[in-house]
């Protein structure tokens, strides 16, 4: 069994009426299978990521496009977006 830590930290002076400071950390652990790998996805239709029965994921999506910001749609199989 394995740990992988997450942390999201939010800082900024002038983006509200109030300085921003949101730090969050948490733990997950993960078990075997563990399975990292970078795929480029479509953007004319879906692209499925990991079959339904292969358990829980944790996933990164990043737009690396420096000409396309269009946001990104996520939704699981059954349809239900994120």
């Amino acid at each position: 069994m394995a740990t992988v830590t997450a942390k999201l930290t939010l800082t900024s002076s002038n983006a509200l009426s109030d300085s921003l400071s949101l730090a969050l950390s948490n733990n997950l652990t993960i078990t075997e299978p563990a399975e990292m790998s970078r795929i480029t996805v479509l953007h004319s239709g879906p692209t499925e990521l990991a079959a339904v029965t292969t358990g829980a994921h944790y996933v990164y999506i990043k737009n690396i496009s420096s000409t396309n910001s269009k946001p990104v749609d996520i939704r699981i199989a059954a349809g239900t977006a994120y």
